[in-house]
């Protein structure tokens, strides 16, 4: 069961603090890792780190993760979200 999303973190924007400055256009494109979840929160650890390796190598890729069940966001809501961000 996915928690409601009003208790679902807000991820910064995708193209970082420039796309808020108008210094560079949205991304048109993001990969979004999607995991199955778990009730145990530091499960997601294994991804963050993913994340944080793939970043280092392209900082400004945007990449995100999404969760099928017990954890938060749901693939709906990080594509809703991306959506939001003209990505």
């Amino acid at each position: 069961m996915n928690p409601p999303r009003s208790a679902i973190p807000k991820e910064p924007p995708c193209a970082r603090a420039a796309v808020e400055h108008g210094a560079q256009p949205a991304p048109r494109a993001a990969l979004v890792f999607l995991a199955h979840g778990s009730r145990d929160p530091l499960w997601s650890g294994f991804l963050d780190a993913v994340i944080e390796r793939a970043l280092a190598q392209n900082s400004e890729a945007c990449i995100r993760k999404a969760f099928l069940e017990s954890m938060a966001p749901s693939l709906l809501d990080e594509v809703d979200a991306l959506t939001a961000q003209g990505v």
